[in-house]
């Protein structure tokens, strides 16, 4: 009898242990329900899984695909480590969501990319290292916001910088960093920001759409090469706008740039070009090319400042080319055309939109009436189709220039009479009786010219002196390439003028022209030849061509004649200008894009970069049929310029609120079931040990006894 109750008890406490266990199990995993900070949704990132996180603290963020997003203000000064967000594996995004990385710490970086974190992106942050109780920043310790460490296939977009040695420092990275609508400054705060962008030894940055405001330096860009500034602006900048040290083969374009003491500083950098940029109300040089920096292009600047030193060129700086730089007090307005006019207004610039047919006028064109005068062709065509119709006519004017045209297949071209200190410049003229005819004038320049296939001459002068013409193409014109009657001190110089079909040079009463010119040794490699035209039948099954600069291919789409024009070749990408419609894109090699042309809400054309290299670019075009997806407006959205209220940052998404108001609701479902499957594992486990030894230490289960009761 005692054996069954010891028995008996014995398996009441490994029951209780068993019961005990299971409570503390359940209680475990009440508990262990996280407040989430990490969790995994399905979604396309390659063929695997991308995990979403959320951030309260300073962190390294080092999950392959992974996806960040701040949940609160971050200050860098609760934290150990001199990088606040260090990113150390690839295709990485983090989305700040309007919250701020701030606070005041010596040698402080917000946010780090290392050489490991290629193909991130960083989005929709306010960064501002100073500490609000803290007046003035400590000199001599250098912080950066963003720092871009032997990293490439970068993009920073909607980030506000302030109160920083740089907002963004790009160190000796492998390239394509794209810098587009960050804010550095802000023209209501005194901030201090010694330089809005840093970049150092790092090829192929694309700087677009950025604002500076209050900033010492805008950009100082050093030993680099291949770098897009586009439509960047620059206001109340204390030093230069931009500085280019030890730079080639770069762009500055469509910039604007005011109330600042100086615009852009050049010094040892050469085959860069400058062109279309605005500047107003700086203190001293719009345009400094210093020491040693030689063969620039600077185009179309637009200069205001009322003062003699708008563009300073060093003594060491050499060959340099300055066209239709518009210097104060010229130009007041811009009056665009489309079709054969009289200009009449000085200190105008008149810009064709469209190529159009001149056929239906029989005298002028283009009459130019006043002094003073630009007209921008932006690459289009007008085509007279009779040859009787004059393309454009200037007659006892001055300061006149023409650019970016192409006239075909009129009588003159251009004509000028009793015409001085005039430029024709990157101009196409073919099929002409004559390209250029000028009489009566003196002091204009002929440059970077394409003149061919006229059916008299491609330039004739006459009683015409002290003119230059250079660095045109001018060849297989029926008479002669340049015809020099009664005219004298001329300077004919670096141009190429081969296979005219009686000379390519004919001199009749005229002395001391300089004539140095070269001549190809095989001409039919550089001579335009007529562009390549496809039907839309042709389309619908695709077809390749190649293009080298400046030609163009012509297509037929929905009863509309378009033109592919390759604008310009960079290492890795083509820029064309396709009209009418789109305007200017730019493809990357391999990359495949599809485009609306006719504003139908859906896509028309695919455009595809097979292969590229210094000389030319192979290209697919194909007609296609699809919806626009949901992603072409924010792509679309990415290109435009700033808005009007350009330095205050972005107001975020609403849709923020709604995904941290899902976000807390979410349960960390697989860390969760894995916590109930090892709790399983472990109760089972507890059963199978509880039945063996219930089964050990009971006397009963060996030899059971049976009690009959007594009957007495």
């Amino acid at each position: 009898m005692k054996s069954k109750i010891k028995g008996i008890k014995n398996t009441t406490k490994l029951n209780f242990i068993l019961f005990a266990v299971f409570v503390l199990f359940l209680a475990f995993i009440t508990l262990s329900k996280p407040k989430l900070t990490g969790y995994n949704v399905s979604g396309v990132s390659g063929s695997g899984q991308s995990e979403i996180f959320s951030l309260s603290a300073c962190n390294q963020l080092s999950i392959q695909g992974g996806k960040y997003y701040l949940k609160n203000d971050i200050n860098v000064k609760n934290y150990n480590n001199d990088k606040c967000f260090k990113i150390t594996n690839s295709d990485i995004e983090l989305d700040c969501r309007g919250f701020k990385i701030f606070g005041e710490r010596a040698n402080a970086i917000a946010l780090s990319v290392e050489s490991t974190g290629s193909n991130t992106k960083i989005k929709n942050c306010i960064i501002d290292l100073k500490d609000p109780s803290i007046e003035e920043i400590p000199q001599n310790s250098p912080r950066y916001g963003i720092l871009i460490n032997k990293a490439q296939n970068i993009l920073i977009e909607n980030v506000t910088f302030s109160n920083a040695f740089a907002g963004i420092f790009i160190n000796k990275s492998l390239g394509k960093v794209n810098i587009n609508k960050n804010y550095f400054g802000s023209p209501q705060d005194s901030t201090k920001i010694q330089y809005g962008i840093l970049n150092i030894n790092t090829p192929y940055t694309k700087i677009t759409n950025n604002a500076f405001s209050k900033t010492n330096t805008g950009i100082l860009a050093k030993n680099s090469s291949y770098l897009i500034l586009l439509n960047n602006s620059f206001k109340d900048i204390q030093d230069f706008a931009t500085s280019f040290n030890y730079i080639l083969n770069s762009y500055f374009r469509f910039n604007k740039i005011e109330n600042s003491s100086s615009g852009i500083n050049i010094i040892q950098s050469s085959f860069n070009l400058l062109s279309n940029n605005t500047f107003s109300n700086t203190k001293n040089a719009d345009i400094n090319l210093a020491s040693n920096s030689n063969y620039n292009n600077l185009t179309y600047n637009i200069l205001t400042n009322n003062d003699p030193n708008e563009i300073v060129i060093d003594s060491t700086s050499q060959n340099n080319l300055l066209i239709n730089n518009i210097l104060p007090p010229q130009i007041a307005n811009v009056i665009e055309i489309n079709n054969c006019t009289t200009l009449e207004n000085p200190n105008t610039i008149y810009k064709l939109n469209d190529s159009f047919d001149a056929s239906s006028i029989k005298t002028i064109c283009i009459q130019i009436n006043a002094d003073d005068i630009i007209l921008e062709g932006n690459k289009n065509l007008i085509s007279c189709l009779n040859n009787t119709t004059k393309g454009v006519v200037a007659i006892g004017r001055k300061n006149i220039t023409l650019t970016n045209l192409e006239i075909a297949n009129c009588d003159e071209g251009i004509l000028f009479d009793n015409v001085a200190n005039s430029t024709i410049n990157m101009t196409s003229l073919h099929k002409n009786s004559n390209g250029i005819l000028m009489l009566n004038s003196k002091q204009n320049k002929i440059l970077s010219n394409g003149i061919y296939y006229n059916l008299i001459d491609g330039i004739y002068l006459k009683n015409s002196s002290f003119n230059e013409i250079k660095k045109s193409i001018i060849a297989s014109n029926e008479r002669y390439g340049i015809a020099l009657i009664k005219s004298s001190d001329n300077t004919v110089f670096q141009n190429i003028i081969a296979e005219n079909g009686e000379e390519n040079i004919y001199e009749e009463q005229s002395s001391n022209n300089i004539t140095k010119n070269g001549e190809a040794l095989s001409w039919e490699s550089i001579l335009p030849s007529e562009p390549l035209q496809f039907s839309e039948t042709q389309l619908i099954n695709g077809v390749s061509f190649s293009l080298k600069t400046n030609e163009n291919v012509i297509f037929d789409l929905f009863s509309t004649q378009y033109h592919l024009i390759l604008n310009g070749l960079m290492p890795d990408s083509a820029n064309f200008i396709i009209t009418p419609s789109i305007g200017s894109i730019s493809v990357y090699k391999d990359e495949i894009k599809k485009l609306d042309l006719n504003g139908d809400s859906f896509l028309d054309l695919q455009i595809q970069l097979k292969n590229i290299n210094q000389s030319n670019a192979e290209i697919f075009l194909k007609k296609i049929n699809e919806s626009i997806p949901v992603w072409s407006n924010e792509e679309n959205q990415n290109n435009n310029s700033i808005q009007k209220d350009e330095f205050s940052p972005k107001k975020i998404n609403s849709t923020y609120e709604n995904a941290k108001k899902e976000q807390s609701e979410e349960k960390a479902s697989v860390t969760f079931f894995v916590i109930i499957l090892v709790g399983a594992i472990v109760i089972v486990f507890a059963i199978v040990i509880t039945l063996f030894l219930n089964k050990k230490q009971n006397p009963l289960t060996k030899n059971p006894v049976y009690f009959t009761p007594q009957i007495n």
